[in-house]
């Protein structure tokens, strides 16, 4: 074949490294033109340096390699639009993170937490793992789905962590009167907040606002109920239902001050 360029010169004419020249080639981004069967050597054609040049720039302006195959097989304007305002979205909300660390090195932000007893409310829900990209028009659009609320506000459980790698799950709950499912009476911990506050990455402070306090209020404890005579221990079993109880019942209703963090037979201490 005539007017073929070697690897090394093809990469100094389309200021491309070798490596890189060899991976495009793999995956199929930029193939040689020829490869000699005999040496392996690859070589291109003059022709391709256009392409190699599109190359750089679109991986100099952040495109994954993906997205550039996928856009070399169907070039447009339109494609590099909608490319750079997912980008100017993607700088927007590092910018924004950035600044509220700043706010934070500056001047922890501050958030009361305040309690309150809540009787047992029935409700309606819909349970899904999202990711946190997805969790906001989650939340919205089951809201519409469940309709109006009837008797109280419309909240969320999660059931897990949410963020860019773990999915929860999520639950979205609307409070109705014949609702199958039950949200426990008992005392409740929160934080009021408005605005911007309510937008990542500064709920964070909220979240952790009332993380601190029940590390600081709630009590935590493990108990080891022994071998029980039930349906699981059987009844050769050493130990009563009663007695197997004793200790669970005892740290449940634990007052203010009392052990935290520890594990417990018979109401006494024993090693984890």
């Amino acid at each position: 074949m005539e007017n073929l360029m070697s690897i090394g010169e093809f990469a100094s004419v389309s200021r491309l490294s070798q490596k890189a020249l060899r991976l495009y080639g793999e995956r199929g981004l930029l193939p040689p033109a020829w490869v000699d069967p005999a040496s392996g050597y690859r070589y291109y054609t003059l022709e391709q340096v256009r392409e190699a040049t599109l190359i750089a720039l679109l991986r100099r302006g952040g495109m994954p390699l993906a997205e550039i195959r996928a856009f070399l097989r169907e070039p447009s304007v339109d494609l590099l639009e909608e490319y750079e305002r997912r980008v100017a979205d993607e700088f927007a909300e590092r910018r924004r993170v950035l600044r509220y660390v700043k706010r934070i090195l500056k001047e922890e932000p501050m958030y009361d937490v305040l309690t309150r007893q809540v009787s047992e409310q029935p409700y309606v829900g819909r349970t899904k793992r999202v990711l946190v990209a997805d969790l906001e028009p989650f939340i919205i659009s089951t809201f519409e789905e469940l309709g109006k609320a009837g008797g109280g506000h419309p909240f969320v459980l999660y059931h897990g962590a949410v963020n860019t790698e773990e999915d929860g799950p999520v639950e979205v709950c609307v409070p109705q009167r014949d609702g199958d499912k039950r949200l426990p009476a008992g005392e409740v911990a929160f934080t009021e907040i408005a605005g911007q506050q309510c937008s990542f990455p500064e709920i964070l402070g909220a979240y952790e606002a009332v993380y601190r306090w029940a590390k600081e209020n709630v009590l935590v404890n493990a108990t080891s109920p022994g071998w029980v005579r039930t349906r699981m221990g059987g009844s050769g079993a050493a130990r009563s239902v009663e007695q197997g109880a004793d200790t669970p019942v005892w740290l449940a209703t634990l007052p203010d001050g009392g052990p935290n963090g520890g594990l417990f037979e018979d109401r006494k201490p024993i090693p984890w």
